[in-house]
């Protein structure tokens, strides 16, 4: 066994601030800082598309490498040479940094991770895989299911490698089982949060209202125009009750007309996209998250480490965060009439109930889903493999294999 050292860890991404404002990428930028504070070197590395972004700065203390290419290149397709500036530029990268790396860490497993799994494997660096998703939306999955044959060949080169796959639920680990990832090389591992001090929920609003939120894309996967039709619904029945929504995308406009058509503008708020989790949690009783598909939802995480209690469909991960009527709801799918009995279940909680389960919800992130205790696990897992230290003893963490 060798003596643990500062490790030098490479976090490849699909995409980024500010060109997309999402999960997964807060979830990367405070992993990679909770890195630093445990002392060591971490480097993101992403695409953008956005003018003026590219190259390297220092962000909160870490290094971030932004490589402009003209399309996001986990797409393919008509988007190839996207793709291959990508993969150029990453493995060049990489290569003039050979021997002071010791870790690639890839975030979601899709065409942009190439250069990393090639370069990891050429030069026997760790190299681990965050899954994005299981089910219909697993990554390998996806990777399987792109026209050009360079999915496969990926998907085929991944299942070859010595890759450990961060798998942050039971359903993902199945994914893998029976996509034939290499026993022994599947870790459990949760998402991570930054936990405030102290809970922000309340029961009712500084004006009486009964307020819920919801923070997300704005996309008809998110299930956010059914999650409207069933608030549209309750608030003719519950006139104090409040939807908040934060987040941007494709279905902004859609919505605000929609909500304004009908009158409803003060009922049901878009509220735009918001960094301030303060904001985004403070003061709401109810998060609600209807998603027809999910990884571990770091909104998710970030509600409930508020006290916000959740009411979210069974997508993967679901079952491993919340206890149905002790820290929250587990709805049985997101259409409109679930949603609506949903929401009236939560208003027909009195606020001591109300307030036992907020304190579950939050006890629970608390215990188990620390940013800091989730980045030392990650740290020892890598420490592992470098023969640095002898056994996976972290709580968070256990080879699910």
């Amino acid at each position: 066994m060798t003596q643990p050292r500062p490790l030098n860890i490479v976090l490849l991404l699909p995409s980024y601030f500010p060109d997309t404002v999402g999960g997964a990428e807060q979830h990367t930028r405070i992993l990679a800082i909770a890195f630093q504070k445990l002392g060591h070197t971490a480097t993101l590395i992403a695409p953008t598309q956005t003018p003026g972004a590219a190259g390297e700065t220092i962000e909160d203390g870490v290094k971030v490498v932004r490589i402009a290419t003209k399309h996001p290149p986990f797409l393919g397709g008509k988007r190839l040479p996207s793709l291959i500036h990508w993969w150029r530029a990453v493995y060049h990268y990489l290569l003039e940094r050979r021997d002071e790396i010791d870790v690639i860490a890839i975030q979601h497993l899709r065409l942009h991770s190439i250069p990393g799994v090639r370069f990891a494997r050429a030069f026997g660096k760790i190299v681990s895989g965050k899954l994005g998703r299981g089910g219909e939306h697993f990554d390998l999955k996806l990777l399987r299911g792109k026209k050009l044959p360079m999915g496969k060949w990926l998907a085929d080169t991944i299942r070859a490698s010595d890759m450990l796959y961060i798998a942050n639920s039971a359903d993902i680990v199945d994914d893998l089982v029976r996509e034939g990832a290499r026993a022994g090389n599947i870790v459990r591992l949760p998402n991570g949060v930054e936990c405030p001090s102290a809970s922000m929920a309340a029961f009712t609003g500084p004006d009486g209202t009964r307020d819920f939120t919801f923070a997300g894309r704005l996309e008809h996967e998110k299930g956010i125009v059914k999650l409207v039709e069933a608030f549209e619904r309750v608030s003719k029945r519950h006139p104090d009750a409040r939807l908040n929504i934060f987040g941007g995308g494709p279905l902004k406009d859609m919505l605000k007309d929609r909500v304004a058509a009908a009158g409803l503008s003060d009922i049901i708020r878009l509220r735009g996209v918001e960094s301030d989790k303060a904001k985004i949690f403070g003061g709401n009783a109810w998060f609600l998250l209807p998603s027809d598909s999910e990884g571990m939802s770091n909104a998710l995480l970030e509600a409930m480490a508020h006290g916000v209690v959740p009411i979210i469909t069974p997508v993967s991960g679901a079952a491993d965060l919340v206890d149905t009527g002790r820290s929250g709801f587990i709805v049985a799918d997101n259409q409109p009439d679930t949603l609506e009995a949903a929401i009236e279940t939560a208003l027909s909680q009195s606020a001591e109930q109300w307030q036992a389960m907020s304190t579950a919800t939050r006890d629970t992130i608390l215990a188990r889903f620390s940013i800091d205790e989730v980045a030392r696990a990650y740290i020892e897992l890598y420490q592992s493999r470098l023969g640095q230290v002898d056994t996976l003893d972290n709580p968070l963490m256990a080879k699910a294999v």
